[in-house]
């Protein structure tokens, strides 16, 4: 069920419910298809957020309609534009809310089409059509990696610059929901399939818990919530990148994943 949070103390709103489960379930985990023993050491902690500011810190209508998944794919294309000093034009709310409507037929101002989307039919949209309305911005392909793993998530969190992620969320962690950065989601009870979820692990991570970037906030998840909410029917860590991305990634990691094999996968998903 979509709706409208708001913070008993800050008046601030946010809106749940608009990541829909796949109608197929979420996909299996690839991730761990293409690792190899090559794959070279992470560090313990890591940010490489500095650059993204701007980006992580918007809610690009999230706080009244339900494109919560559209969020999640924008922000993860623009803080990897961020670092690599092309984000220009920034994007705007109504780029996201404009992939929204072309996804699910959402139109602004109208609660009767806002019925959120699903991240599998949104990242092939992307991969198809692009993020904007002339087709540019467009992703290769996306996979999903084990949420259960926290090295494995480090591991793509690392490699590409930040992931994606979706989760029932608990009904604890939306009852209030977060008013400001610096959060922590931790283990807080059962998945609560009406409070669907989008949001994005920006590159930055610590011993214990990931960096989670929702609703314009910054806060801390913890492996085990990532493990609880982030994988199976609750949820699903995805992965989507670039060619550029792909290129860059080479860099750190040239043997550390059979890239052939990632390249050949992408080239059978634009089939």
């Amino acid at each position: 069920m979509l709706r409208i949070i708001t913070h008993p103390d800050t008046g601030m709103r946010v809106h749940v419910g608009g990541c829909l489960r796949p109608p197929g379930g979420h996909p299996e985990a690839m991730f761990a298809r293409f690792l190899t023993p090559a794959f070279p050491p992470i560090p313990d902690i890591y940010d490489l957020t500095a650059a993204a500011k701007d980006p992580l810190a918007q809610l690009w209508g999230n706080d009244v309609d339900g494109d919560c998944v559209p969020v999640m794919i924008f922000r993860n294309s623009a803080v990897k534009l961020c670092n690599a000093g092309d984000y220009a034009p920034p994007y705007q709310t109504s780029d996201v809310l404009g992939f929204y409507s072309r996804n699910t037929g959402f139109v602004q101002g109208d609660p009767a089409t806002d019925q959120g989307s699903d991240p599998v039919s949104a990242l092939q949209m992307a991969q198809k059509d692009g993020l904007l309305p002339n087709g540019s911005h467009k992703i290769d392909g996306f996979f999903t990696i084990n949420g259960k793993n926290p090295h494995e998530v480090r591991q793509a969190i690392w490699l590409f610059e930040g992931v994606m992620a979706t989760a029932s969320l608990p009904d604890a962690f939306v009852n209030p929901p977060p008013s400001a950065s610096g959060f922590v989601l931790d283990v807080c009870g059962p998945s609560n399939p009406e409070n669907g979820h989008g949001f994005f692990f920006p590159p930055k991570y610590k011993p214990g818990a990931v960096d989670m970037s929702t609703w314009g906030m910054q806060g801390d998840m913890t492996d085990a919530a990532v493990a609880e909410y982030c994988d199976g029917n609750s949820g699903a860590v995805y992965v989507g990148i670039t060619q550029d991305m792909i290129d860059k990634a080479k860099g750190k990691a040239p043997n550390g994943l059979d890239w052939v094999a990632v390249e050949n996968y992408f080239q059978a998903m634009r089939a």
